[in-house]
């Protein structure tokens, strides 16, 4: 195999020849094949940046697999070290100074493989962990000096997404100290990336008077999808994909079948039925005649993957000044000031039911609408009164 020009000097060689031993052909184009992608493996090094950080590693590995005790390949690499230089490439070679680039694909791999992230996450991981890993380069730069520095650095972030932050890089630092280098990383050190007081109104309960005073501000598209999340506490991707054919009578009772929700899909997971209350029912008869998409709500997003159309209704909500998972919130805590069966409560609002309790899973299937029409009766925002002292 010929080598080319610009790497010649680097690999010492013009050519490389190489014989396979072997009279079989498929057995020597097999070995071929890997010998040639060894080659342009050193190739593609020798014009990189790292050239000698690679010679260094390629050293290391090769006396690694003779069987080299670490503390002797270090002892051998320090007898050839000419150069500073030479000493931390050799200090990186063999882990003792971890390059933290080096290791963020091997953990969003892990990351998706094993703890199988969903793509959101890991797509905010890479994100985040590679500007960390950019930004202080060595597992030895991450002091709490420089994460203070980074985190002024990164003033713009509001405190939900410094959570955030400070949860991929403590999981980033976690998978370096279980899976690279095996020895106890003080994550303390972290903590500096959380400086501002979380102000977020995302999760408050609503009173009655803000929920009229919404709906008053809200276009109607928006106005019929809240009427829906305050009279069944469900998440706006659940009610920003209902369809025209999930508005079913069951029972002699006119239902919501709600078929896609945070982590369940019309595809995966069965639907989860509850009954329509009877301040909507009429205006839910009537979106379902007028559908024209097949949509019960008019979104007309340009596309029809469920969170493009769940997005696009949270931003309609927020122009009115409140947030779609208020009304989740202010149900969950209205009916658990009712005599509503607790199990009844989970399963309206689509909460996990029976997680723990083996009686519980048991007598799911007598969660009928007839039994859950009572539950969401009591959802009544006419006498709803909220003290956040009570």
């Amino acid at each position: 195999m010929r080598i080319p020009e610009d790497v010649q000097i680097r690999l010492g060689q013009k050519k490389i020849r190489r014989s396979t031993g072997t009279d079989s052909e498929k057995v020597a184009q097999r070995q071929a094949n890997i010998w040639a992608e060894e080659i342009q493996t050193e190739i593609d090094a020798a014009r990189g940046t790292d050239w000698d950080l690679h010679r260094w590693k390629k050293a290391v590995g090769e006396e690694r697999e003779q069987g080299t005790p670490e503390e002797r390949i270090f002892d051998l690499g320090l007898d050839v070290a000419d150069t500073e230089d030479d000493v931390r490439n050799l200090e990186i070679a063999i882990g003792r100074i971890v390059i933290l680039a080096d290791h963020t694909e091997p953990y969003l791999q892990y990351c998706a493989d094993e703890k199988q992230n969903k793509l959101k996450t890991l797509q905010s991981k890479r994100v985040y962990v590679e500007d960390f890993a950019n930004s202080f380069q060595t597992l030895g730069d991450v002091t709490r000096k420089n994460v203070v520095h980074w985190t002024d650095k990164n003033n713009h972030w509001k405190s939900a997404t410094q959570r955030v932050v400070q949860a991929h890089t403590r999981d980033f630092l976690r998978y370096i100290s279980e899976r690279v280098i095996f020895e106890k990383i003080d994550l303390s050190v972290l903590d500096s990336i959380t400086t501002k007081k979380d102000v977020s109104k995302t999760k408050n309960v609503l009173t009655k008077e803000a929920f009229k005073q919404a709906e008053a501000r809200a276009d109607p598209v928006a106005r019929d999808a809240m009427r829906i999340m305050a009279y069944t506490g469900r998440r706006g991707v659940s009610v920003a994909n209902l369809r025209a054919e999930d508005v079913v009578y069951i029972e002699n009772i006119l239902c919501f079948r709600f078929a896609t929700d945070k982590s369940r899909r019309s595809d995966t997971h069965p639907p989860q039925i509850v009954p329509v209350h009877s301040k909507i029912i009429d205006r839910i008869k009537e979106l379902k005649d007028i559908s024209e998409d097949g949509y019960l709500i008019a979104l007309n997003t340009i596309s029809d993957g469920v969170e493009a159309r769940a997005n696009k209704l949270q931003r309609l909500i927020a122009k009115t000044g409140i947030t779609g998972h208020q009304f989740r919130t202010t149900v969950i805590t209205m009916l658990a000031q009712t005599d509503a069966k607790e199990s009844h409560s989970r399963a309206v609002v689509g909460h996990q039911v029976g997680k723990q309790d083996v009686h519980e899973r048991s007598y799911v299937k007598l969660r009928t609408p007839s039994t859950l029409q009572a539950t969401v009766e009591m959802i009544d925002w006419e006498n709803w009164v909220w003290n956040e002292y009570w």
